[in-house]
C-alpha cells in the first residue's frame, strides 16, 4: 500500500518533466536587443516610434561592413579600395530574399557608398596623371586638373562637386602641414578603417524575419566564405547582434553537464562523509544524493517547457536559470538527509527501536521543513518581487522563469525527494541484519570526539563578551568599505556586454567606440510637422533648430550636416540665376520633386517623406554630426542625448524628434541604481514578513533581516568593487543575491528559537552548538556546491557568467560569514543581556520573545512527543 501512492506521485512528476524537457527541445531562443534591457517607459521607445513611422512602421534594413587591412596597413590603398568596392557590388546584387536585392530595393539609398567609388577614381585619375607626367616630363595643364579632383580629407572635390568622406574613412593619419601626397595627391597618409553603409527601407513584401534573413545572409557570407589576401570585413546588423546574444546564452548549456557532474561527485562525496560519521552509510545514501541533484533540473526543466507552452518568451537568459536552481536547490537535499541521520539517532537513543517510515519522515519534514520553507518562499519572493519591480522585460523573463522553477523544485523536493527517501528507508531497514547491534553501538554514551569537543569551545568564544565587540568592530569596518564602495556605482549596459569574449561584435564595438565615434557620432532629428513650406517664417524656424544643433561645442560643423531645406535653397539661387521658371512653385512638392531627380540632391530624397496622394511632405529628418575624445564615455553620451532632447522640446510646434541609435541602452543609466535600491528596499520588506510568519519575534526578524540587509550591501560594494557596473545583468544578480542571503540567518535563527524549548540547554553556549550540531554542517555543504557549481560559468568567457559567478561568491562568502560568526555573535550577546537583567538570580536559558517563539512551535513537540509515546507504548 506504501508503493501504490509512492509510485503514481513518480509517474506524475516524470511526466511532466519529459513534457517539459520535450517543449524544450523545439525551442529557438528569441531575444529582442531593442527593448528587453530598457524600461517600457524609457523616452527612447517614443524616439523609436517617431523613427518607425517615418519609414512606414518598419525598422529599416541596415547593414555596416566595417573593413580593415589584413596587414594593418592603409586601406586607403587602390588594390585594397578595389577589393572594397567589389564588396558594395556583391552585396547590391547577391543574396535575393524574396527576389529582392539590395540594389532593387535601396531606393534613394544605392549610392550611398560612392564617395568611396569616386575616391578611389580620383586616386587613379592623379596616379595616371603622374606616370603621364613622368613621362613626358611636363606639368602642363596640372594645375588645371588639381582644381577639378582634390582628395581631400575630410571633404574631397570632384569636378566641382564636394564628398563628405568622414563617414566612411576613420582612423585617418594626415600628412603634417597641409601636405599632400606627390603621386596619389592625397592629404590621407593612413587610414585605419572603412566602413560601407547598406541602409534600404523594407520593402512591403518583406516580414521582418526577412529582413533579419537578409541580413543574416549578409553577414554569415563574410563571416564563413568571403577570403581577401588584403582585406578582412566584418558584418554588423541586428540580426547578428542578436545572434551573438543568443549564442553567448546558449553556450552555457554544454556546462551544465559538466556542473552537474561535479555537484554529484560533492553530494555523494560528503553525504557519505556525514553518514559515515553517524554510523548509518549505505549504498541507499548515495541514492539519495543523486535524486537530490537530479530534482532541481527536474523541476527547471518542467517550470521553463510550461511557461514557454504557455506563451513565455524563450530569451537566452533563462539559459542561466538550470544554474542557479540546482546551485541553490540541492541545498534542501542536504538539509533534509542532514535531518533524516539526525532523527534516527536521536530514536535509536531514546526508544530503541525504528518508527515507520511514515511516522520519521514526518518528524523530518516537522523539523526541517520551516527552514526549507522559509529559503524557498524568500527565493521566490525575492524573484516574483523582481517580476514587478524590475523595468527591464529581459530581466522580468528570467524572475518569471526563477520564480516558477523555485516553487517546483519546492514542491518536487517535499514530494518527489521525500517519496525517494522514505522507499530507500524501507530498503535499508530490510537490508539492516545487524540492527541490534548497531542500536547498542550507538547506544553506548561515546566519549566527546574531537569536532565536538573543538564546536564546544567555538561556541563558547562566540558567546564570550570580547568575541562581541571584535565581532561589531570588524561589522562596522566590513560595512564602511562596503557602503563607500557602493556609493561609487554607476549605471551602464554596452552592448558588448551581452556577447562572448570570443564574439566578432566584440571587435566592432571596440572599432566603433575607439575610432569611430570619437570622430564621427551623429544624432537624427525628425520634424515631423513641417507645414506649409511657402511659409518664410515656418522655414526659419526649422533653420534656428538645425542651428541650435550646430551650436553645440562637440559639433564637427554645418558642412558635416544633411539638411536637405539648404540645398534645396542652393538648387533655387542655381535655378533662378539660370532663369529657370518662376519663383511661383518654390517650395511646392512639384518643384522638390524636380530637386530631387537632380542627380547630387538625389539621395537626399532617403531624407524626406512625402504622402501617397497628396504628395506633400508631411516629415522630414536631419543628421547632425559631434566629434571628440570622450563621445564613446556614456556619461558623456548621456550628457549629450539630454542637450538634444532638451532643443528638441523647444521646437514642439514643428514636431522635433530626436533619434539615437544607442538611446535605449543611454537611458537606463539614470534609472538603474535607483530602481536597484528601490527594488531591494521592496524585496527587504517582504522578506521580513515572511520571516515574521515563522519567527514570530520583533527583535529575532530584526537580527535575521539585518543580517539580510549587512550581505546585501557587502554584495552591492564588492561587485562595484570588483569593477562590475549596475546594469539589467547585475541587477537580476542582486535580486538573486537578496534571496540567497535571507537563507544563512534564517536557518541559524531558526534552530536558536526552537533551543529555546528544550530544557536540557542551560546556557547559551549550549543552545549555539545544539544549533550548530542542527544545521552547522548541511549549512556548510550548502555553501561549498554552490560555489562549486557556479564555478563552472566561469569557463564560459561572457560578462553575464562574470557577473552571476562573482555575485554567488560574494553573497555565499558573505553569507557563511554571517551565519557562522556574526548572527551567533549577535544572538549570544542579546541573549546574555536579557537573562542578565531579567534573570540575574533565577537562571534559566531563555530569548528575546520566548513566549511566542514556545507558542508557535509547541505543535510540533507535541507531535514529536506523540510519535515516542506511541512507539514506547508498542515496544511494551
Amino acid at each position: 500500500m506504501w508503493f501504490k501512492p509512492t509510485d503514481r506521485l513518480f509517474k506524475v512528476v516524470i511526466l511532466l518533466t519529459i513534457l517539459g524537457s520535450l517543449k524544450l527541445l523545439f525551442v529557438k531562443p528569441k531575444d529582442n536587443l531593442q527593448s528587453g534591457y530598457t524600461p517600457p517607459n524609457a523616452r527612447a521607445f517614443n524616439e523609436l516610434e517617431v523613427f518607425r513611422k517615418f519609414n512606414d512602421g518598419n525598422d529599416p534594413v541596415v547593414v555596416i561592413i566595417i573593413v580593415t587591412a589584413k596587414d594593418g596597413d592603409s586601406v586607403a590603398q587602390v588594390p585594397h579600395l578595389n577589393e572594397i568596392l567589389n564588396i558594395v557590388d556583391y552585396v547590391g546584387t547577391h543574396f535575393p530574399v524574396k527576389n529582392f536585392t539590395y540594389y532593387r530595393m535601396c531606393r534613394n539609398f544605392c549610392d550611398v557608398n560612392e564617395p568611396i567609388r569616386q575616391f578611389r577614381n580620383g586616386l587613379l585619375l592623379n596616379t595616371a596623371r603622374h606616370l603621364d607626367r613622368s613621362k613626358n616630363d611636363s606639368n602642363t595643364n596640372s594645375s588645371d586638373d588639381s582644381d577639378l579632383i582634390k582628395l581631400s580629407f575630410p571633404i574631397m572635390q570632384l569636378f566641382g562637386r564636394n564628398l563628405d568622406l568622414s563617414p566612411y574613412f576613420f582612423g585617418v593619419e594626415e600628412y603634417p602641414s597641409g601636405d599632400i601626397d606627390r603621386i596619389s595627391g592625397t592629404n590621407i597618409k593612413y587610414v585605419k578603417l572603412v566602413a560601407l553603409h547598406f541602409r534600404t527601407p523594407r520593402p512591403n513584401e518583406w516580414t521582418n524575419d526577412d529582413a533579419l534573413h537578409w541580413e543574416r545572409l549578409v553577414g554569415n557570407y563574410f563571416k564563413n566564405e568571403y577570403n581577401s589576401s588584403l582585406i578582412r570585413p566584418i558584418a554588423f546588423s541586428v540580426a547578428h547582434t542578436q545572434d551573438e546574444i543568443v549564442r553567448a546564452g546558449l553556450a552555457l548549456m554544454p556546462y551544465i553537464f559538466v556542473g552537474f557532474i561535479l555537484m554529484c561527485i560533492f553530494a555523494v562525496t560528503t553525504v557519505s562523509i556525514s553518514s559515515a560519521y553517524t554510523r548509518q552509510f549505505s549504498k541507499i545514501k548515495i541514492v539519495y544524493s543523486l535524486i537530490g541533484c537530479i530534482t532541481p533540473l527536474m523541476a527547471t526543466s518542467t517550470a521553463l517547457g510550461l511557461l514557454i507552452l504557455f506563451g513565455l518568451r524563450p530569451g537566452s537568459i533563462l539559459c542561466v536559470t538550470p544554474f542557479l536552481i540546482l546551485a541553490i536547490g540541492v541545498d534542501d537535499a542536504f538539509l533534509m538527509i542532514s535531518a533524516w541521520n539526525r532523527i534516527e539517532i536521536e530514536m535509536r537513543n531514546e526508544i530503541g527501536s525504528y518508527k515507520t517510515i511514515r511516522e520519521r519522515m514526518a518528524l523530518v519534514l516537522t523539523d526541517i521543513g520551516p527552514s526549507i520553507t522559509i529559503t524557498s518562499l524568500t527565493n521566490m519572493l525575492a524573484f516574483g518581487i523582481g517580476i514587478f519591480t524590475t523595468p527591464t522585460p529581459e530581466i522580468q523573463l528570467l524572475c518569471i522563469a526563477n520564480a516558477v522553477a523555485i516553487f517546483l523544485d519546492y514542491i518536487f523536493t517535499i514530494t518527489l525527494f521525500a517519496a525517494a527517501m522514505c522507499i530507500g528507508g524501507e530498503i535499508e531497514m530490510k537490508q539492516n541484519n545487524n540492527y541490534a547491534k548497531s542500536i547498542a553501538s550507538v547506544r553506548k554514551a561515546p566519549e566527546p570526539s574531537m569536532a565536538t569537543t573543538l564546536l564546544q569551545n567555538y561556541c563558547k568564544y562566540l558567546s564570550s563578551g570580547f568575541t562581541t565587540i571584535l565581532t561589531l568592530i570588524l561589522l562596522t569596518i566590513y560595512l564602511t568599505k562596503s557602503i563607500k564602495c557602493a556609493l561609487m556605482a554607476k549605471g551602464c549596459l554596452t552592448p558588448e556586454k551581452l556577447f562572448l569574449a570570443d564574439s566578432p561584435m566584440i571587435e566592432v564595438n571596440e572599432l566603433h567606440s575607439k575610432i569611430i565615434m570619437p570622430s564621427y557620432t551623429f544624432v537624427t532629428v525628425f520634424i515631423s510637422e513641417p507645414g506649409d513650406l511657402r511659409n518664410s517664417s515656418r522655414r526659419e524656424r526649422m533653420k534656428e533648430l538645425v542651428s541650435e544643433f550646430e551650436a553645440m561645442p562637440e559639433c564637427k560643423g554645418s558642412k558635416f550636416t544633411h539638411f536637405w531645406l539648404r540645398d534645396y535653397e542652393t538648387y533655387l539661387e542655381s535655378k533662378n540665376e539660370e532663369g529657370d521658371g518662376s519663383d511661383l512653385d518654390d517650395y511646392m512638392s512639384t518643384d522638390l520633386f524636380k530637386f530631387l531627380k537632380w542627380p547630387e540632391y538625389e539621395s537626399l530624397g532617403g531624407f524626406m517623406k512625402f504622402d501617397n496622394e497628396t504628395n506633400r511632405l508631411t516629415a522630414f529628418y536631419v543628421t547632425i554630426v559631434y566629434h571628440g575624445e570622450n563621445q564613446s564615455d556614456w556619461t558623456q553620451r548621456l550628457k549629450m542625448l539630454k542637450a538634444w532632447r532638451a532643443i528638441a522640446d523647444r521646437y514642439k510646434d514643428i514636431g522635433a524628434s530626436v533619434y539615437e541609435e544607442e538611446a535605449l541602452f543611454t537611458d537606463q543609466i539614470d534609472s538603474l541604481v535607483a530602481t536597484t535600491l528601490q527594488t531591494s528596499l521592496v524585496i527587504l520588506i517582504c522578506m521580513a514578513m515572511v520571516c515574521y510568519i515563522f519567527m514570530p519575534d520583533l527583535f529575532t526578524v530584526l537580527i535575521a533581516i539585518s543580517s539580510t540587509a549587512s550581505i546585501c550591501v557587502g554584495v552591492f560594494g564588492f561587485l562595484t568593487f570588483w569593477n562590475i557596473d549596475f546594469d539589467p545583468v547585475s541587477m537580476a544578480t542582486m535580486i538573486m543575491s537578496i534571496g540567497l542571503s535571507v537563507d544563512f540567518p534564517a536557518h541559524i535563527t531558526f534552530h536558536y528559537h526552537r533551543t529555546g524549548l528544550n530544557p536540557n540547554l542551560k546556557s547559551v553556549h549550549e543552545r549555539l552548538a545544539h544549533s550548530f550540531s542542527v544545521i552547522g554542517f548541511p549549512l556548510l555543504q550548502c555553501s561549498f556546491s554552490t560555489v562549486l557549481f557556479v564555478l563552472v560559468l566561469l569557463l564560459v568567457p561572457s560578462y553575464m557568467s562574470e557577473v552571476f559567478t562573482k555575485a554567488v561568491v560574494i553573497v555565499i562568502t558573505l553569507g557563511t560569514l554571517h551565519a557562522l560568526i556574526v548572527v551567533p555573535a549577535v544572538l549570544c550577546a542579546l541573549s546574555n543581556i536579557y537573562q542578565y537583567f531579567l534573570f540575574m538570580k533565577n537562571y534559566k536559558p531563555s530569548f528575546i520573545g520566548t513566549t511566542k517563539v514556545a507558542d508557535s512551535f509547541t505543535t510540533v513537540e507535541q507531535l514529536r512527543s506523540a510519535f515516542h509515546t506511541t512507539t514506547k507504548s508498542s515496544i511494551k
